[in-house]
């Protein structure tokens, strides 16, 4: 089974490859720019998602942080388990909600209770 799936893939890229040839030698010049426009396209794409992407985890990390720096400020020390439970949060408006909590709560207690009842 192995063998033929690998036999399988071995003739496609021979049959995209010898396509690709054939275009190219059809459209010469066209063909590349074809070709490049199409990866510069991609890239670009993959660029821009990476960028938001990457503003979007800085953002949760950063709301992250204010929730546990309100949490030593108002009560010193916060137990590794809840900096644990509000360094996995993902969502922003969770940890909104938890930087509410936060503020207004009586006792890390109270606060360690609504991580479990969200």
């Amino acid at each position: 089974m192995l063998e033929s799936s690998s036999h399988l893939r071995q003739s496609l890229f021979y049959s995209i490859t010898n396509k690709l040839e054939e275009l190219k030698a059809k459209m010469g010049n066209k063909f590349m720019d074809l070709i490049r426009d199409e990866y510069e396209e991609a890239f670009a794409k993959g660029e821009t998602k990476g960028k938001t992407e990457g503003e979007i985890r800085g953002k949760v990390r950063a709301k992250a942080e204010s929730v546990l720096s309100a949490l030593k400020i108002r009560f010193n020390d916060v137990p590794q388990n809840i900096v644990d439970a509000v360094s996995s949060y993902t969502d922003l408006t969770a940890l909104d909600s938890l930087l509410q909590c936060a503020i207004l709560c009586g006792s890390v207690k109270e606060f360690e209770d609504s991580l479990v009842h969200g």
